[in-house]
């Protein structure tokens, strides 16, 4: 049922008016919904709620009804107003489908301006995660477990939450049994439904979550503190870290969606009031690459109402630009702002495909003939965007650089599609080492099989090294073996490296690069070695026989675990890189996809890192981002002022 006319808007008073709606009363879930619009300035308004839902589809209208006409809205905002009356008095509401007039281009653009302002300005925001479907939520005995996990000292999703847990349940049993069964107890309160909703996996709920002075969880009647939902989840993440029994109910809702949004909160109140750092942007991309977007354009836009003013990143709410366009014009602001860290998520290495336009030239000049994201601009549509090992500064960045002012970008944009960068060409790709095998999901799979696969590709490996100087002397004077077990850990010394080994790796000494490769020898590459007899012996056994066998790692010696660890993370870093020795002999760690011939490596004033760079036929001075990489002795801040004073050249990078 519905009026005979829709409802018409009128215009807004200019500056900071906005609507809110005024949510009728109602005694019982199937009554029509009876509202009214009201006008009210933002800076003065009265207090109201903002509602934070997954607009669902449109397939099956559903109406609200005001006193001058009718409104279509979708059946999952119907059933969220049903849900939300009150049954004596009216309440107060933002609900951007209703207060936006969605016909209204200029009104959404000016509306859209001022959503991170309402979401902070509302005394509660509530986020539907959907209607009752007849299941029961046990809300005490959720809360009981969130004053546990507040007993415990699991105030933040920190790592040290695995060690408290740990530390509270260790040596004695029956603590051991009781996590268990509370981890069941919670399932039978259906607590994973709520952490399952679609709400969670949605782009756009990430700015109202953060921005939320007050967030309550809203499922069907049942509604739920986002504080005791944080602390139950960190209860269960660090019980399933401590215990490692794999406790969790759909692990992938509950760590891409849940358990990242709880992550990304946490760093908001960390950091939204101090200074703006350029790396943010950066991270905010990384941690919500698997949301989902209806449109590529909102991975951006979404993320508007986050930046301060101060950021310099003044994201422009224009749906007429393309996908490219919206991404390029994001980059092409960092790096004016002298971000030059964006280029390290850019790059050929970084995209599942890549051709390059057809070209027409203008004075010639190269200009693509159709729209292009240029190999300098993230895709940030694409997971292969964020698969590096450590998402924001490239593994191999030299921390020293962010504090050199004398080598400070010179970059410029003579055409949308083109940096023009000063740099200096060190040397030429002359060959490529490459464990394709790394890239077979089955083999990485058979932890024995990749074994000797990595182990024959590491023999054989320094045997060309060594091939490669014997008779010839290393550019930068150093042993050959010194120079290959720095570069299979990309030198192993800058921060990005540091936090991500002590992070991942249960060692308890941080060894140079060099002390790592010769106890990896010892023990897996020669015959004598404890972790290349016990692969020796697992190998041919049955599967079952063989996951039983991995026990071996929690009994092995100091040195043992160290090299299975330390092999561990060469197929990491394996798996993004591949091992290159140049025409002047210098060898290091380039992207997989680089070129053994043709390719170089080049020094792009302002970045902390080298880049591999693919030139275009026929003209030296334009080139493709392939992606950056690690030379060793030539990473230090100090080579990169003497490079500078060697003098370096204006190259296009398309």
């Amino acid at each position: 049922m519905s009026p005979s006319c829709p409802y018409q808007y009128e215009t807004l008073a200019k500056g900071d008016s906005i609507r809110l709606l005024q949510l009728k009363p109602a005694t019982a879930s199937d009554t029509i919904i009876q509202c009214e619009l009201i006008d009210v300035d933002l800076f003065t308004a009265s207090e109201y709620e903002a509602l934070s839902y997954v607009w669902g589809k449109d397939d099956n209208p559903n109406f609200l009804h005001f006193p001058s006409g009718h409104l279509k809205v979708t059946e999952n905002l119907a059933s969220a107003l049903r849900g939300l009356r009150y049954g004596g008095r009216c309440r107060l509401l933002w609900v951007d489908a209703v207060c936006i007039h969605q016909s209204d281009s200029t009104e959404i653009a000016q509306q859209v301006a001022l959503m991170a302002r309402i979401y902070r300005k509302a005394f509660r925001v509530l986020a539907w995660l959907g209607k009752d479907d007849g299941r029961i939520i046990n809300i005490p005995t959720i809360l009981k477990f969130s004053q546990m996990a507040k007993k415990l000292g699991l105030k933040s999703p920190a790592p040290e939450n695995k060690a408290v847990t740990q530390n509270w349940f260790y040596g004695d049993p029956e603590r051991v049994i009781w996590v268990a069964a509370a981890i069941s107890e919670l399932g039978d309160a259906n607590f994973p439904i709520i952490y399952e909703s679609a709400w969670f996996t949605r782009m756009w709920i990430v700015q109202e979550a953060l921005l939320a002075k007050h967030l309550v969880l809203r499922l069907g009647p049942y509604e739920l503190d986002w504080n005791d939902f944080e602390r139950v989840m960190i209860f269960i993440k660090a019980a399933d870290a401590a215990l490692q029994f794999g406790p969790v109910v759909n692990r992938e809702a509950f760590v891409f969606y849940a358990w990242n949004l709880i992550l990304v909160r946490h760093r908001w109140d960390q950091t939204s009031k101090v200074t703006y750092e350029p790396a943010q942007i950066t991270y905010y991309m990384h941690q919500l690459k698997h949301r989902r977007c209806t449109d590529d354009r909102d991975r951006v836009f979404a993320l508007r109402g986050l930046l301060p003013a101060s950021s310099g990143l003044n994201i422009q709410l224009d749906y007429t630009k393309s996908v490219d366009e919206v991404y390029r014009d994001l980059a092409t602001t960092q790096v004016k702002l002298g971000n030059m860290a964006v280029l390290s998520q850019a790059g050929l290495w970084k995209r599942q495909f890549f051709q390059l336009p057809e070209l027409m030239y203008e004075k010639t000049d190269p200009v693509p003939a159709c729209g292009y994201l240029p190999s300098w601009v993230p895709d940030y549509g694409s997971d292969a965007t964020f698969s590096e090992v450590f998402y924001g500064a490239y593994v191999a960045a030299d921390d020293r650089m962010s504090a050199n002012h004398a080598i400070s970008p010179v970059v410029s944009f003579s055409r949308p599609h083109r940096l023009t960068v000063e740099a200096t060409v060190i040397d030429h790709i002359a060959s490529i080492h490459l464990a394709s095998f790394i890239h077979d999901q089955a083999i990485r799979a058979n932890h024995v099989s990749c074994f000797f696969k990595c182990r024959k590709f590491f023999i054989e490996l320094k045997e060309t090294l060594e091939a490669r100087f014997r008779d010839r002397p290393s550019p930068i004077d150093e042993d050959p073996t010194t120079a290959f077990a720095y570069s299979l850990v990309a030198g192993g010394t800058s921060g990005a490296y540091k936090r991500m080994y002590a992070l991942s790796r249960p060692i308890r000494k941080q060894l140079d690069p060099l002390t790592l490769w010769q106890n990896y020898e010892e023990q897996c590459i020669f015959a004598s070695g404890d972790v290349y007899k016990e692969m020796q012996k697992q190998n041919g056994v049955s599967t079952t026989a063989r996951n039983r066998g991995i026990d071996y790692y929690s009994r092995a010696s100091a040195e043992s675990t160290t090299a299975w660890y330390y092999h561990i993370h060469l197929q990491t870093m394996l798996l993004h890189h591949a091992f290159f020795i140049s025409e002047k002999g210098h060898v290091g760690l380039a992207p997989s996809i680089t070129n053994a011939v043709g390719d170089v490596l080049a020094f792009i004033r302002g970045a902390m890192v080298p880049f591999v760079l693919r030139p275009l036929s026929g003209d030296p001075s334009q080139y493709l981002l392939v992606g950056p990489c690690y030379i060793h002795g030539l990473m230090g801040s100090e080579v990169f002022e003497q490079n500078w004073q060697e003098g370096d050249t204006t190259i296009y990078i398309l």
